[in-house]
C-alpha cells in the first residue's frame, strides 16, 4: 500500500529522469545508436517489473486466486522476454548493429507483450491492479514500446529534412 502518494510518483519520475538521462550521455559521448537511451528505457521498466513480479508472486499466489497467481506468472514472463529483448537490442545498439528488420521485430515483440500486459496484469483481476511497481513498470514499457514502435513505422520526417541544407532568412528587430 502506498502511504506517500506524492513521494512514491516523484520517486518513480525522477528514478525515470536519472535512467533517461543517462542513456541519452552514453548514447551521444560513446556515440551509440540513436535510440540506445529508448531502449535502456524498455530494459529498465522490464527488470522491475520481472523483479518486482518475482519477489510478490508468493504472497500473490497464496492469497488463493488461480487467476491472480497465473498472471503473476505472466508477468514474470514479460518481465523476462522482456529483459531478453531489450538487452540484445541495448547490446545490438552499442554496435551500431539494430537495423531497421531487427528493430522493427524488436519493438513490435514488445509493443505485444506490454500490450498483453497491460489489459491481463492492471485489469481487476491482475497483480498489479492497484498503483505500485508492477502498475508503473508494465504501463511504461508499454508506452515506451509503443513510442519505439510508431517511431519505426512512421519515421519523423522533419528530422531528414533538416539535415538537407535548407536556409531561412532571419530577419532583426529593428
Amino acid at each position: 500500500m502506498i502511504i506517500s502518494a506524492n513521494l512514491y510518483l516523484f520517486s518513480w519520475m525522477a528514478f525515470l529522469s536519472s535512467v533517461y538521462t543517462a542513456g541519452i550521455a552514453w548514447r551521444d559521448n560513446l556515440r551509440f545508436g540513436k535510440k540506445f537511451n529508448q531502449w535502456v528505457l524498455l530494459f529498465t521498466a522490464s527488470i522491475v517489473l520481472m523483479c518486482t513480479s518475482i519477489s510478490l508472486k508468493s504472497d500473490i499466489c497464496s492469497q488463493g486466486s488461480e487467476i491472480t497467481c497465473t498472471r503473476a506468472q505472466y508477468a514474470i514472463a514479460v518481465g523476462a522476454i522482456g529483459v531478453g529483448l531489450s538487452g540484445l537490442a541495448v547490446l545490438l545498439s552499442v554496435f551500431d548493429y539494430l537495423g531497421y528488420i531487427f528493430e522493427l521485430i524488436f519493438t513490435f515483440l514488445a509493443s505485444i507483450l506490454y500490450l498483453f500486459g497491460v489489459m491481463f496484469l492492471t485489469s481487476s483481476s491482475g497483480p498489479a491492479s492497484s498503483m505500485g511497481n508492477m502498475y508503473f513498470s508494465v504501463w511504461g514499457g508499454a508506452f515506451v514500446s509503443f513510442k519505439m514502435l510508431i517511431g519505426v513505422i512512421m519515421p519523423n520526417q522533419r528530422s531528414q529534412n533538416d539535415n538537407q541544407g535548407v536556409v531561412v532568412d532571419e530577419q532583426e528587430d529593428v
